[in-house]
């Protein structure tokens, strides 16, 4: 394997412009912090050729202002291409690979193994970059975790609500010298991009950008992870929850050690200038091996981690998505839906919340869950796994008869399938939970139309004040 030069990035207030090949500037550290450069057009090289040779003659060409040849032997390699020649495989319409070719069955348990470490191309995530001075108020105000004062390297996951609280997405954010990137699910950039600018005062010093398409994001997952990093020389002593900013080949690459599953492990933030490079470097190392987006998908609904248009819509608050413990702080000042949240949390008024299941026969999102023929929930997601069943996620009544309901170890129909109700270790709920002033059992055949009225009225009343809010922006 290529020896690799790895180094801290330029200190913060300065500019750092790191040059390769002929003389382009890689990226660019300035007072916003990490601004990532737009990905290379037309980047064409022989396959055959070594890394230095390859940067080289492309910088060559860009300096004269050639159009590249389409000669045979030559062209442009993507990250997919070098994906799918060691076995990758990809869906109609999607970016990333969903699985690979003899890819190995990874369990929740088999990640606790000191010696396991798999990895997966999350480069379809939403990468947001906040800048500006008043960034970390900013991103208190919106988000339901403590974000303000928080110190430079640190990942705090947090939520974004509506004035409701209805859920719109959970993200981790990563905060650094001059800027915060902020971390969500595939295909919510623009929304949330557009809820976040929809709160920015004429005075605040914010500014919100998309920069998805310019970064590749890769996750390490497994105890094994840190002796990887250790071998590559990219620990840096970090604890959890922190991240750090390095130079790959003289591109920056960001280094959070954090999942956003709760399992071990590492995100890497990279250049995708360089994705291809970083991809083959994981590829090179003992002991570890690429998973697909079907894998990872198994591994969130086993630990039950919730995922923006499943579990995570409006229809659902933070506390009932199981948020309480990782992204939610109760306590906190003036936020968006906090006082539905603390309200909610003070009467301990969750109605439903989300358990795992398990069954030898097929579950499919959308099936009904019923106890003792009764409907208590519905699934939110479900996925086969190796060698046969499924796993599911459903919200489920935390009140059934008028007695607070556990579905642990419960014998479960789902769409006539048998399941078993499980508890999940990514998910937070009070200890008391079913044993509040939430709705008694019945709440949508019984009262519905009570408590759509209910619903209507706090949406309405939520529009009224994000009007007020709006236009007292515009004077």
């Amino acid at each position: 394997m290529m020896p690799i030069a790895i180094m801290p990035c330029g200190a913060a207030g300065t500019t750092t412009t790191t040059t390769v090949g002929c003389g382009a500037p890689a990226h660019r550290r300035g007072r916003s912090g990490w601004i990532p450069r737009p990905p290379s057009q037309g980047r064409r090289r022989p396959a055959a050729v070594k890394t230095e040779r390859r940067r080289s003659s492309r910088h060559l060409v860009r300096s004269l202002d050639l159009e590249p040849l389409d000669v045979d032997g030559w062209g442009e390699t993507t990250l997919r291409e070098a994906q799918e020649a060691t076995g990758a495989v990809f869906d109609a319409g999607t970016t990333v690979p969903i699985r690979f070719e003899g890819e190995e069955v990874v369990s929740e348990a088999d990640l606790l193994s000191q010696d396991r470490c798999v990895f997966c191309d999350l480069s379809d995530a939403s990468v947001l970059q906040v800048r500006g001075e008043d960034r970390l108020a900013f991103l208190h105000n919106q988000s339901t975790a403590s974000v303000e004062g928080v110190e430079t390297g640190r990942v705090v996951e947090t939520a974004f609500v509506t004035a409701k609280a209805g859920m719109i997405d959970a993200a981790s954010l990563l905060v650094q010298k001059q800027s915060v990137l902020v971390l969500a699910s595939a295909g919510g950039a623009a929304r949330l991009a557009a809820h976040l600018e929809k709160h920015i005062f004429p005075r605040d010093d914010i500014v919100v950008s998309d920069v998805s398409s310019n970064l590749s994001v890769f996750s390490l997952l497994g105890s094994g992870s840190t002796a990887v990093m250790e071998r590559l020389g990219l620990a840096h002593d970090l604890g959890q929850n922190r991240q750090v900013l390095v130079s790959f080949q003289g591109y920056p690459l960001c280094i959070a050690r954090a999942t956003g599953l709760g399992v071990p492990g590492y995100t890497w933030i990279v250049d995708k200038t360089i994705a291809v490079e970083a991809w083959e470097l994981l590829l090179g190392l003992e002991n570890t091996a690429p998973i697909g987006s079907a894998a990872y998908e198994a591994l969130r609904i086993e630990v039950g981690r919730p995922k923006m248009g499943s579990e995570l819509t409006e229809d659902w608050n933070p506390l009932e998505a199981g948020l309480l413990g990782r992204c939610l702080d109760v306590e906190k000042g003036c936020s968006i839906g906090q006082e539905v949240i603390k309200r909610v949390h003070a009467k301990n008024g969750i109605t439903r919340r989300l358990w795992g299941l398990s069954s030898e026969g097929l579950l499919q999102e959308g099936e009904n869950i019923l106890h003792e023929g009764k409907k208590v929930g519905t699934v939110t997601s479900a996925c086969e796994v190796a060698g046969g069943g499924s796993v599911a996620l459903g919200y489920v009544r935390t009140r059934v008869a008028g007695a607070p309901f556990s579905a642990e170890g419960k014998a479960l129909s789902v769409g006539g399938v048998v399941a078993t109700g499980a508890s999940l270790t990514y998910t937070d709920y009070p200890t008391a939970l079913g044993e509040g002033e939430g709705e008694e059992e019945g709440g949508e055949e019984e009262g519905g139309e009570e408590e759509a009225r209910r619903r209507k009225q706090e949406e309405m009343k939520a529009r009224m004040e994000e009007w007020l809010e709006q236009q007292s922006k515009n004077k």
